[in-house]
């Protein structure tokens, strides 16, 4: 019997920690979705010297269920919480069915 990692696990996560957002892809129709957001991600890169580079972007997580098509680069959000519109600028799938988005903040 397999596993279904959204329903058992992403769908809780969101619903606990989650917060609302509008989607807006480059192609199609804006949409609400639950989003996790962390303003300050950290994440590490290696470079080909072998040395390490540390940086924080804001980003967001996501369910890919709740997607017609799956985030490309350039799709925007807007999350609720902050008043504050992001582009997305890279997409890290899991093996859950759940995404980390990288975002880059949109000033107006």
């Amino acid at each position: 019997m397999s596993i279904n990692w959204d329903k058992e696990l992403l769908a809780p996560l969101h619903d606990t920690f989650g917060g609302n957002a509008e989607y807006r892809p480059r192609v199609g129709v804006a949409f609400k979705i639950n989003v996790i957001f962390d303003r300050a991600y950290t994440y590490i890169t290696t470079l080909d010297d072998g040395s390490e580079m540390v940086s924080t972007a804001p980003a967001i997580g996501i369910r890919e269920s709740d997607f017609v098509r799956l985030p490309v680069q350039g799709d925007k959000v807007f999350i609720d919480d902050v008043k504050e519109l992001f582009i997305v600028r890279e997409m890290h799938p899991d093996s859950l069915g759940g995404q980390k988005l990288l975002l880059n903040k949109v000033n107006r």
